[in-house]
């Protein structure tokens, strides 16, 4: 009768089949395996993250400039309102503004030391407006100071003629005249273009 002798139970050997040898050899067997990207790659990939980003950037950096253009529209808007407001007042008393000064509404506010008051810039130490004269007149006109980049506040006046082919027209009664209130400015100190906008207000003479 034949003794049976129980197998001994089968061990792998951990400096055969460790994991380092596994996957190493696993890569080795793989067809065009490496351990590294190329210098010819890299750059590729740099080129093409550049390709992207560029365009990106550009976009940023004219929505900001539209933001900013934006802003300085508003401020003119604002700087206009206030100045178009008071001019309107004083249509009932254009005539005797006239009369006391023998000058005309176009010569009252285009008077060149009137408009330098208009346009100065500046902060004010106190947070209030600026106190404007009207040339050879008590009145006064109240206006905040502009921005540093705004280069100018301006007026200018033409009389409105009534057309010839309307004998009822409106503006045969009394004396119009059109107040178009002008402003420049930059968006930077360093900016090679003047952005403008004008503003227009009529004043009855009667």
């Amino acid at each position: 009768m034949s003794e049976c002798k129980p197998k001994k139970p089968f061990h792998f050997a951990r400096n055969e089949i460790s994991q380092e040898n596994f996957f190493g050899r696993f890569a080795a067997k793989l067809p065009g395996s490496r351990s590294a990207f190329s210098l010819v790659e890299i750059l590729v990939a740099i080129t093409v993250l550049s390709l992207a980003v560029g365009p990106m950037i550009g976009i940023l950096s004219s929505s900001n400039k539209v933001s900013n253009a934006s802003v300085y529209e508003v401020m003119a808007v604002n700087y206009a309102s206030e100045l178009a407001e008071q001019i309107q007042r004083l249509s009932p008393f254009i005539r005797s503004i006239s009369l006391a000064t023998g000058k005309t509404v176009k010569q009252i506010f285009e008077d060149p030391l009137f408009l330098i008051e208009l346009g100065k810039t500046g902060n004010s130490p106190d947070g209030n407006p600026r106190i404007v004269q009207i040339p050879g007149t008590r009145i006064s006109l109240l206006v905040s100071w502009l921005h540093p980049n705004f280069l100018e506040r301006t007026l200018s006046v033409q009389q409105l003629n009534p057309p010839l082919s309307d004998p009822n027209a409106l503006l045969k009664i009394g004396k119009f005249w059109d107040v178009t209130i002008s402003f420049t400015w930059k968006l930077a100190q360093n900016d090679s273009i003047d952005y403008t906008a004008s503003f227009s207000v009529i004043l009855r003479e009667d």
